[in-house]
């Protein structure tokens, strides 16, 4: 069963480890950067509850569920966060009004967002420390 299915002419710039932070949850998954746009996709977590096992369960059992998706033409700001010591936080705003935080190895990911913006046509322009906001090129 493949988890993620690149688009007609998408291309895989990183896949990775990806913690999405929602209001009062974290969701444990695989983040794909593409050309076009950012997926996060994530398992229901029984390791938890049963260890090992609940873990091979939950892979074997549950399709990959889309935590988050967006189009890289629809992000407007990108900054480097933190949360108590974890200093490997991008927060992303889109269009839409949506905040993402998502816990990654800060440094590869910056790195691969910034290819793949410019992939779209996208620059980053700096704002302020550590923030950027997402311009045409």
């Amino acid at each position: 069963m493949a988890e993620f299915e690149l688009n007609p002419g998408e291309t895989l710039i990183k896949e990775g480890n990806v913690q999405v932070r929602a209001k009062m949850t974290m969701n444990n998954g695989k983040g794909y950067l593409t050309n076009e746009r950012f997926v996060q996709l994530s398992r229901p977590n029984l390791m938890m509850w049963f260890g090992l096992v609940g873990m091979i369960i939950s892979n074997l059992i549950f399709k990959p569920k889309v935590i988050v998706e967006f189009p890289l033409s629809n992000i407007e700001s990108l900054k480097h966060g933190k949360i108590m010591l974890n200093n490997n936080v991008m927060q992303i705003k889109t269009s839409d009004g949506e905040e993402h935080t998502l816990l990654m190895n800060w440094d590869q990911w910056f790195s691969a967002f910034q290819e793949a913006l410019r992939g779209a046509k996208l620059q980053l322009v700096e704002r302020g420390e550590k923030e950027w906001a997402v311009a045409k090129a």
